[in-house]
């Protein structure tokens, strides 16, 4: 079993929480910063393989 790098990190902190409360705008209407929560999810997304990218060009 491998254990937790930074890009698992990065999701499991990052992204699984936002999806989390995007689901439940599914029943209910969506806050009004939603736009600013996606935009957050998004940064996450992208920082998440990040550090996995760094290491393989050491």
């Amino acid at each position: 079993m491998r254990s937790a790098g930074a890009p698992d990190l990065i999701t499991r902190l990052g992204n699984v929480p936002i999806n989390g409360r995007i689901k439940q705008w599914a029943a209910t209407a969506a806050p009004a910063d939603h736009a600013a929560i996606l935009d957050r999810w998004e940064a996450f997304n992208y920082a998440a393989p990040a550090p996995r990218s760094l290491s393989s060009r050491c």
